[in-house]
């Protein structure tokens, strides 16, 4: 098990972003963690990394090889690409050991039981050891930026960059220094991406030998690189095993019984009410009726169950394909009474596939 949370609880003010949460995060474990803004997912993964400590509870971490990568990366607006891939992961125990025997040479003084020889053979080694047995990470992060063929682009800054070549500087990077990670944290990990490099990502992700936690709002992702839900809702966390789809199934089938059991409750609550009236009027001094009013106020009173809109489009199929399948222009969503402030125009031919999300639209030709 590499985190344990048991009843941990975060205040920030009046506002109770977390309360009473537990959860554990075991080797290989693979979670998406959703949750709508605001209901404490930063919080949260801010305490995994242990930047952030709760106010109460228990919180034990068990490794402090953890890689994060940041929805919103900085960097040296100076700096060259080969600048901004050095790496800065976690040490592996042979680096540490390294970092102990160099300050011992450094200060001249021996441990109790070495001599300068044994120190030196084992510095040997080690270095031998790091050489043979992986690149460095720039290295591993150059790899992936041929994958992503902007490794032509080393030498120029990182400034110069387009947003989606920026994105795949830092992927690059972090996924370089997941190499070493017990737990990588992925923060809106296809922002900025081509369908490509997403489709690439999903694989590596797959094969990755380490647990991962992902927020994002791309639900095709998920469903391809989680196995089970961690879903933050008023200061609330509750697991669901599957992916993201799976995960919506089985919230939607928990909303229609608490529904079904806020309707009941309302229904019992107004037949109890309404034979209290009636007592009150014929048998307001007996003991039946005081009987009656009790149990009215003891009744637990059932909070009703959010009620969330679904967008559906019907697209039907066309007789014949024309040059333009869909054209839009200066089209705006609305979603009940929250009109999009933005415009956007797109235009689909035969033969593109695109995807959509709440923050991009991704188009690719076909081969």
């Amino acid at each position: 098990m590499l985190i344990r949370a048991e009843g941990i609880s975060k205040s920030f003010g009046p506002k109770d972003v977390l309360v009473n949460v537990s959860f554990h995060i075991d080797d290989n474990d693979r979670i998406g963690l959703v949750g709508p803004n605001g209901a404490g997912k930063t919080t949260l993964l801010k305490m995994i990394m242990g930047e952030v400590r709760p106010d109460c509870g228990d919180l034990t971490i068990r490794t402090n090889k953890i890689v994060h990568l940041s929805q919103f990366p900085s960097f040296d607006s100076d700096a060259t690409v080969n600048e901004a891939i050095q790496d800065e992961g976690p040490r592996s125990e042979e680096q540490k050991r390294i970092e102990e025997l160099e300050a011992i040479m450094t200060s001249g003084e021996l441990p109790p039981g070495m001599d300068w020889n044994d120190i030196s053979m084992e510095y040997a080694m080690l270095q031998e050891k790091l050489v043979a047995a992986d690149k460095s990470g720039a290295e591993r992060a150059l790899d992936h930026l041929k994958t992503f063929g902007i490794d032509d682009r080393t030498d120029g800054r990182v400034s110069e960059l387009s947003g989606g070549e920026k994105a795949k500087v830092h992927l690059s990077k972090i996924l370089a220094q997941a190499e070493k990670a017990d737990l990588l944290i992925l923060d809106e990990p296809t922002n900025h991406l081509d369908i490509d490099a997403v489709e690439w990502l999903e694989e590596y992700l797959l094969d990755f030998k380490g647990a991962v936690v992902i927020v994002s709002h791309d639900r095709y992702f998920l469903d391809k690189t989680v196995t089970q839900v961690f879903e933050l809702e008023s200061g609330k966390l509750r697991r669901y095993g599957g992916n993201y789809s799976q995960f919506v199934d089985k919230k939607a089938m928990e909303l229609e019984r608490q529904r079904k059991e806020y309707e009941r409750n309302a229904r019992e609550r107004e037949r109890q009410a309404r034979i209290a009236d009636e007592q009150h009027r014929a048998l307001w001094f007996s003991s039946t009726h005081k009987t009656r009013l009790k149990m009215l106020e003891r009744m637990e009173v059932k909070e009703a169950p959010d009620k969330k809109k679904d967008l559906n489009i019907e697209i039907s199929a066309a007789q014949k394909a024309g040059r333009n399948m869909v054209i839009a222009k200066s089209s705006r969503w609305r979603a009940a009474a929250a009109p999009c402030s933005r415009t956007w125009s797109w235009r689909s031919i035969p033969g593109t596939s695109w995807a959509s999300s709440d923050r991009t639209v991704r188009a690719r030709r076909p081969w």
